[in-house]
Order: C-alpha cells, then sequence, then structure tokens
C-alpha cells in the first residue's frame, strides 16, 4: 500500500480492542494495525478488551485508569495521533474516549474516531436518549475524522450538527478476514459436527438483544422436523453455565455445542463446516461475520434489524416461529452448490490510507468505501 504519496511515516495509537479473542473490533484494529506497519508506518494498540491485563508484546496492557493516562501521555509525548473506537452502548467507553481526547488536545492534535454501531444502539442516535445527545455530540465533534461502519449511520451522526465532510463510512469488512486456509478442529467438535445433520452455526452474547429466546424456542421446534439438528455455538464468553441452563431450559444442550471463544482461523472453519449461518442481533450494523459468511459461500439467516449484503436471508427479530419457518423453507429446499462469493473489497487499505491521510492534513474522500455487492 502506497503512503498517501509520500514516504513521511506516522505514528498511529489504537485505542480499543486488540485480539485475542477476535471479534469485530479486534478483528479489524488488528488487520488495519498489519496494513499501517506494513507501509512503513508505527501503529500501536492500547488494548481495552478482555485480555487488556495480559502482557503481550502486540499491545500496551490497561490494567488501571492510571495506567490508561499514563501510557496515553507516554505515546502523544512520542508523536502519536490517537484513534479512537468506541460504540453507542457504553457510558464507560465515552469516559475513555473523553480522557484521550482531553490528553490529546493538550498536545494541540486532534484525535480520530471509529464508532463501531448499528442505527440502534442503546444511546445512539438521539432517538434513544435525547438525554445523552450532549456528550455524544462531543464524541463526534472533537475528532478530525469520524469512521462508521454505513451511510445510515453517518446519517444519524450528522444529526448531531456534525460535518458530514469528516465523516466516512467504511465497511467493517475486508479480503484479510476471509484469507486464512481452514485449519484442524479438536476432536470433540468434529465428532459433533460427523453426527450432526444439518448443521447451524451461530454467534451469541447473553444480553438482550440477541433474542435468545426466540432461537432457542425455534430450534426446538425445527427438531421434530430434523430430528439430528446440530447447533454450533460461537461466544458467550464468561456465561456458558448460563447458556447451558436455557439450552436445557429448551432441551437443546445435547444438539448444541458450545465452542466458546475461538481464534478467527477456527471461526472460518466453522463456517465452512456448516449449512447455514444464523444470526440475531438488533443492535448491530454492518455484521463483518455474515460478509465473512457470505463470500465464504455459506448462506446467512439474519434478522432484518442490520445492514445486511445482497443474499442474506431474514426474518422479523425475535419471533421465534418466523425464524423456524425461514430455516425449515431453507433445509428444504437443498442447494449443495455452494459457491465463493465475488472478489472481497480490500477496505483494511482504504481505511489506513484514510487514517494516514488525516494524520498529515491531507484531504480525502468521503463518499464511502467497501460498499456492500449489489
Amino acid at each position: 500500500m502506497e503512503t498517501s504519496g509520500t514516504d513521511r511515516p506516522v505514528k498511529i495509537l489504537e485505542i480499543g480492542c486488540y485480539p485475542p479473542p477476535f471479534c469485530g473490533w479486534a478483528t479489524r484494529l488488528y488487520f488495519v494495525r498489519k496494513s499501517l506497519e506494513d507501509a512503513g508506518h508505527s501503529c500501536v494498540p492500547l488494548n481495552l478488551g478482555e485480555n487488556r491485563s495480559v502482557p503481550s508484546e502486540e499491545y500496551e496492557c490497561v490494567r488501571s485508569g492510571w495506567e490508561y493516562i499514563r501510557t496515553i501521555c507516554h505515546y502523544l509525548r512520542r508523536g502519536y495521533v490517537v484513534h479512537m473506537h468506541a460504540n453507542g452502548s457504553s457510558p464507560k467507553g465515552f469516559i475513555l474516549s473523553g480522557i484521550a481526547y482531553l490528553l490529546s488536545l493538550l498536545t494541540l492534535r486532534r484525535p480520530m474516531l471509529t464508532l463501531h454501531a448499528g442505527t440502534k444502539q442503546l444511546y445512539f442516535p438521539k432517538s434513544q436518549s435525547r438525554l445523552m445527545a450532549p456528550i455524544l455530540r462531543l464524541l463526534f465533534a472533537v475528532p478530525k475524522l469520524v469512521i462508521c461502519n454505513n451511510p445510515d449511520v453517518r446519517n444519524l451522526i450528522v444529526e448531531y450538527s456534525i460535518d458530514p465532510k469528516k465523516i466516512v463510512p467504511i465497511m467493517p469488512f475486508s479480503k484479510q478476514y476471509i484469507s486464512a486456509d481452514p485449519v484442524p478442529l479438536p476432536p470433540e467438535v468434529e465428532a459433533f459436527l460427523d453426527s450432526h445433520s444439518p448443521r447451524i452455526f451461530t454467534y451469541l452474547e447473553m444480553r438482550p438483544e440477541y433474542a435468545l429466546e426466540s432461537l432457542f424456542e425455534a430450534v426446538a421446534g425445527l427438531s421434530e422436523k430434523y430430528p439430528n439438528v446440530g447447533v454450533v455455538i460461537v461466544g458467550a464468553k464468561g456465561c456458558q453455565d448460563e447458556l447451558l441452563e436455557k439450552l436445557d431450559a429448551f432441551q437443546l444442550a445435547k444438539r448444541c455445542y458450545i465452542v466458546g471463544t475461538v481464534t478467527h482461523d477456527v471461526f472460518l472453519s466453522l463456517l465452512r463446516r456448516c449449512q447455514v449461518y444464523l444470526r440475531s442481533n438488533r443492535q448491530e450494523g454492518t455484521s463483518s461475520s455474515i460478509r465473512e459468511s457470505i463470500y465464504l459461500g455459506t448462506p446467512v439467516i439474519a434478522d432484518n434489524t442490520g445492514d445486511h449484503p445482497e443474499g442474506v436471508i431474514t426474518y422479523p427479530w425475535g419471533d421465534a416461529e418466523a425464524v423456524k419457518k425461514t430455516l425449515i423453507d431453507f433445509f428444504d429446499t437443498p442447494n449443495d452448490d455452494r459457491t465463493i462469493g465475488a472478489e472481497a473489497p480490500d477496505t483494511v487499505a482504504l481505511e489506513a490510507d484514510l487514517l494516514v491521510r488525516c494524520v498529515l492534513g491531507q484531504p480525502w474522500k468521503n463518499e464511502g468505501f467497501g460498499k456492500p455487492r449489489s
């Protein structure tokens, strides 16, 4: 990747979740960092993820509020520019962003922001919380550049009286996400996959926006027609005992295999081995895992509240009967000709170039990058 028409390297401090584990935010940060470093720039992640207190050469730890402040100050003194990552549902994230913003402004360098949010978060957009609107406005007003998931989110940010010229929608999916080859799976996972058909893959967390009861009720009803159906569950960080209780309540414990937190390579390998990816999260915007599945050739059934690419089969969020009917219709119309999708875009390189241009004060395009296939 070219460094924006100049050989001058830049320094960027990425503040957000960094793998392990791999999730939407962390995956993006991982690949953007690699792209920046390959182009000769310096990029240091300040890890706010669940492994933030585990020492690693890959990132800087955050074990306390004081360490967070001290680390930011250390890199600001060395000429780094802050790239903050946040969503519209975390007051703690707003506070951490505010601290990073203030420290940045004291060095006369405006930060950059990526908003990892869909069109309906806990406090975003304005219609969700008028009380928090002034805080969200500051979140968007201070940065020199704001990156978001899609044009719909961009339009909602503009409603906070933010200049649309500095807001750039970039799809959080790129060809690097699906570059890994299949990897061997643990024997117990292989045994589960071999003994169940059809196989459903899903990612979930124990939070209301996933509508778990409707998903489990649908699968329980599906088992009447497909007695050998199996569900591979990824996610549920720190809540697997609670998840098992819910599965027992729907008599699904033997039909489901909880893989838990996995590496990105394993995640993709599991997607390849299942007939369909079942997704439900009404707060997500542009899901990278849905696009990964589509480009790998695994069909996707998802709720109708997100920004989905062409080809995704949708159902009304939280409607168990609709989920069941959609799955039955899908399995009753078998299609073994699952072809890999068209070549995926390289939005990582575009985002890295955008960040460099912002740091160097060069102009950039803001009409959006990496739009879904049509």
